[in-house]
């Protein structure tokens, strides 16, 4: 289920008959307990619909021949008003038939909304744009890398190395950088996490202020809390876990606090929390 923020009342759930990759999208109320009548309905197909705003959905689904890639899935993205036709949609951005998927996204983060676009011409590879003056403006990195936007921020995490600014960044790396001086050409990125031989990057998770760093240690989970400020990012250790075990951190709702959800699993015990 897809929950529309701040409100956290409507949400998108995507229903799948008998585990299909095809689903079913129907909007529901979270207060009454019951689906929307007259809502936001998409029929059976490998769809994507995420909320922009309580009025709109971007939406990507089955528009006839010549709407979904070579692989089955969207090469459309649209923008559905409530109350119109669905295939009344405009189209706001394509990929291509050779593409596996395309799809269009929305950041509800307060101060900071705005849309981002993606195409994916394989499985490992990407493209991702933002919206921005009535154009899709590209971001860029490596197509192989991942790029997650967070507030000002754009991290970036390298498959292979990537020479930028006259510097060469390692496999496995961990980039930051402000998304306005990426899409400006300006960008100078800083390493947060850089791999070695026996350390790798396990993942990582935005809060309000703060960005929690999961690695590995010679099969040994680490976590480490990444703070921003005048001086480059400030790292410390988040005391108190176990030497040996299995670490997680994830954010509770990195739009309003600083709260996440700590897992611990010692093997000690058959379950640990």
């Amino acid at each position: 289920a897809d929950v529309l923020a701040p409100e956290h009342r409507l949400c998108l759930v995507q229903l799948s008959p008998g585990g299909s990759d095809a689903d079913v999208v129907r909007e529901f109320d979270l207060v009454t307990k019951s689906f929307v009548a007259g809502g936001f309905f998409l029929p059976e197909a490998k769809s994507s619909a995420t909320w922009r705003d309580q009025d709109h959905l971007w939406v990507g689904t089955d528009f006839g021949p010549g709407t979904m890639t070579e692989s089955g899935y969207p090469r459309t993205a649209r923008l559905w008003k409530r109350g119109t036709p669905l295939d009344s949609a405009p189209v706001m951005f394509e990929g291509k038939a050779e593409d596996v998927w395309v799809g269009i996204s929305h950041d509800s983060t307060p101060g900071f909304e705005r849309d981002f676009a993606a195409r994916a011409p394989t499985f490992f590879t990407n493209e991702m744009f933002l919206w921005q003056d009535g154009a899709w403006v590209r971001v860029a990195k490596p197509d192989d890398a991942q790029a997650s936007p967070w507030r000002e921020w754009l991290f970036v995490e390298l498959r292979t190395d990537w020479t930028v600014g006259g510097k060469t960044f390692a496999a496995g790396a961990l980039l930051v950088t402000k998304l306005a001086d990426n899409l400006a050409g300006t960008a100078r990125y800083e390493v947060l996490f850089e791999p070695s031989e026996r350390v790798s990057l396990s993942g990582f998770s935005p809060t309000r202020h703060h960005v929690i760093l999961a690695t590995l240690d010679n099969v040994k989970s680490r976590l480490a809390m990444l703070t921003p400020g005048e001086n480059g990012w400030r790292r410390t250790a988040i005391e108190g876990l176990p030497e040996f075990g299995q670490l997680g951190a994830g954010a509770i709702d990195a739009d309003e606090s600083d709260e996440y959800f700590l897992t611990v699993n010692d093997f000690l015990s058959p379950a640990s929390l």
